[in-house]
Formats: C-alpha cells, sequence, structure tokens
C-alpha cells in the first residue's frame, strides 16, 4: 500500500492504512503479513516520527518449479508519518465561576488546572507525546460592575468587579488549548464602627 500520513489520534490499523496484496507465479496459495518497525523521530522537527511498515509475501510451497528462481518471498515497505498535531487536554479546571472576597489576593492563580498528553491507544507505550507540557494563565483587565444602588440584589450577586483569567496549556511543540475562568471580586463587608453623639453646646 501506499505510505501513510497520520497524526497520533489515528489508527495504525492496516484495515485503515492499506493491505498488501500479491500473487503466486505458480498460482498457489500464499500468505502475506507485516512486521512493524519501533518509531524513529524525524531529526530536527518536533513531534513527527515515521514507522517502517515492512510487507511480506511468503508461498506456501516453493515456487522455483515454475519460476526457475529460489527467491521464494517478497518484501515491500510502507512508511508511516507520524505528527502529534494535537493539544494536551485539561484533566481537571477550576469552577468558571469564583468569587473571591475584596481584601484577598484576587490575582491569585490556585488552583492550577491539571492537563496531560493523550495519544490514539495503538500508541500506547512508544511514547509518541509531545511533553513536557506547561500552563499558564492571563489576567484580562479588572472591570468595575455598573448597577442600580437601589437594585441591592443584583448588586451583590455581580459584585464589586470581575476580569477573565484565560488558562493555557502548551506541548512542546507549541500544540496548545485553552480555558477560560471568570474571577468576580465580592463587595467589602460592612463594618460596624463605634460613632460619637453630637449634643447642642456639648464639646467633643
Amino acid at each position: 500500500p501506499a505510505d501513510a500520513h497520520i497524526n497520533t489520534q489515528q489508527t495504525l490499523d492496516p484495515a485503515v492504512l492499506g493491505i498488501a496484496e500479491g500473487e503466486s507465479p505458480c498460482k498457489q496459495e500464499f500468505d502475506i503479513f507485516s512486521v512493524d518497525s519501533d518509531p524513529k523521530p524525524v531529526e530536527n522537527q518536533c513531534g513527527k516520527w515515521t514507522i517502517e511498515r515492512t510487507w511480506t509475501i511468503v508461498p506456501y510451497f516453493s515456487d522455483a518449479v515454475c519460476t526457475g528462481t529460489f527467491a521464494d518471498s517478497s518484501s515491500r515497505v510502507q512508511t508511516i508519518y507520524i505528527a502529534d498535531e494535537t493539544a494536551p487536554v485539561f484533566t481537571y479546571t477550576p469552577e468558571g465561576e469564583v468569587e473571591v472576597p475584596f481584601f484577598e489576593n484576587f490575582r491569585s492563580v490556585n488552583p492550577i488546572p491539571l492537563t496531560e498528553e493523550q495519544t490514539h491507544p495503538d500508541f500506547a507505550g512508544m511514547d509518541l507525546v509531545s511533553e513536557p507540557t506547561t500552563t499558564t494563565s492571563v489576567d484580562g483587565p479588572m472591570t468595575r460592575q455598573s448597577v442600580h444602588l437601589e437594585d441591592e440584589p443584583t448588586c451583590r450577586d455581580r459584585g464589586l468587579a470581575q476580569h477573565t483569567r484565560n488558562w493555557t496549556t502548551t506541548d512542546r511543540c507549541g500544540n496548545s488549548r485553552s480555558f477560560q475562568q471568570t474571577v468576580k471580586v465580592q463587595h467589602p463587608p460592612t463594618v460596624l464602627r463605634e460613632t460619637q453623639r453630637w449634643v447642642t453646646g456639648d464639646q467633643v
């Protein structure tokens, strides 16, 4: 079969990538099988490998009688080009919207999402992933909420201000995926303070 180009999320199944066919000069039965080499990294190309799939045809009995040769088997190589084009996936993400008390550090990055690289099960044990991955966060500008003072429930629910935190996970080959989180800053709590009473004619 022709050479194949796939990514790490696709199968190595010969039924998909092509199965070799052949015939015997003596019209006898034969067997066809394939053997895959270990993945070989492509030099100076991140997240790319090749596998050589060698197809061999072997007759059940020697064809020497009708061909006059003793080369009973024949082989051809199918090259499979593999590329990691898939970004890491988030295995854990914090809540999509969080509320932060007014007096706390609202730019805190905890908790941090968890990510991992994933491949098709056919690649299990081959380490065909572009690790390590990095996870970063970028905060957008703080936006003050605008509500009518008389609408107390809405004012309380919307908070004092909010910003968007954009989490991005990236593997070493530059494949990336993002997750957005809204960080809402609560209103400062009401604090009761001791007051003074003024009486006409009295001194403070």
